[in-house]
């Protein structure tokens, strides 16, 4: 249901660049989960820290955007990849 939501406001296009990300970033964090184990999670529903605990993905009116929070202990290697994997999932959707 949230999902039919998601793409009937965003288009299907939104739908699959969106699905296609998470799934990368799942990765880029099964990749690393070494560190993600290795930490306490912020949120009692984790057994362990989780790298959807660390970045923002929102739509602000215009684009889409993705980002740390400030305060992040996430390396900076595993940074770059997830910001990477949005640059090629959603670059184009972004620029005016």
């Amino acid at each position: 249901m949230f999902m039919e939501i998601i793409e009937r406001f965003f288009g299907k296009e939104f739908q699959v660049s969106k699905d296609a990300f998470e799934k990368e970033l799942k990765q880029i964090e099964k990749d690393h989960m070494d560190f993600f184990e290795s930490r306490e999670s912020k949120y009692p529903s984790d057994k362990h820290d989780r790298l959807h605990s660390h970045y923002m993905f929102y739509y602000d009116g215009v684009t889409v955007k993705f980002g740390f929070e400030n305060d992040t202990v996430v390396p900076v290697g595993i940074i770059d990849k997830c910001l990477a994997a949005f640059e090629k999932h959603f670059k184009i959707k972004n620029k005016s």
